[in-house]
């Protein structure tokens, strides 16, 4: 088994509590933020393989909020694009639960398959391998979900205040959005650690 395995995560948002396990008396014990040099029930030191690896999942513990992010990023991302290839198609389509043509059907989901498709594609795909551009990618996905029905109900001449109501309602997730992704403290310090890193590291698994 590798020593790197011996190291594993106890998911929570803050804190992120690190165990790790001797690989001499098999003991279990909770790893210190800093490097761990010698186990706490038989004193021996501990590879330096363990040591980095519980370094390594301290500082780059991802938040869970960040781990949905992706894995929904990823599920919505196909689900748009199975839209998209349905409607070239020349499946039925519906648009406002009325039968549509493609020109019209593009014309009302054409910013949201163009743009959302691509930046939640890139969110899921960046988290995963740990970039730190990501959370403007999320927050793109949210601009492009008001701003993409607005330039729609322009085009097509909807009335005003449906524009609105519809820009609106989308608003708090944005919101949210922002909140956490650059307000809350973990997650900030998750992204500036990632910015100020040069190799991303991965999981210990």
């Amino acid at each position: 088994m590798p020593l790197n395995s011996y190291a594993v995560r106890r998911l929570g948002e803050q804190p992120l509590p690190i165990f790790s396990v001797c690989p001499e008396c098999k003991g279990a014990f909770e790893a210190p933020p800093n490097d761990a040099t010698s186990c706490p029930h038989c004193g021996a030191d501990l590879p330096t393989e363990l040591r980095k690896a519980i370094e390594t999942a301290t500082t780059f513990a991802r938040p869970p909020g960040v781990t949905f992010t992706m894995w929904a990023s990823g599920l919505i991302a196909c689900f748009y694009a199975a839209g998209a290839l349905l409607a070239a198609s020349g499946a039925n389509l519906k648009v406002d639960g009325r039968s549509a043509t493609q020109r019209e059907f593009f014309l009302a989901a054409g910013p949201m398959l163009l743009v959302a498709t691509p930046a939640l594609a890139l969110t899921c795909w960046g988290i995963n391998r740990r970039r730190p551009w990501t959370r403007y990618t999320a927050i793109l996905f949210w601009l492009v979900s008001i701003l993409g029905p607005a330039a729609s109900g322009l085009l097509q001449r909807e009335p005003l205040p449906v524009i609105a109501c519809q820009s609106l309602f989308l608003l708090p997730p944005l919101l949210a959005s922002l909140w956490y992704f650059f307000l809350k403290s973990n997650v900030t310090a998750y992204y500036r650690r990632l910015q100020t890193s040069s190799e991303a590291p991965k999981y210990v698994a």
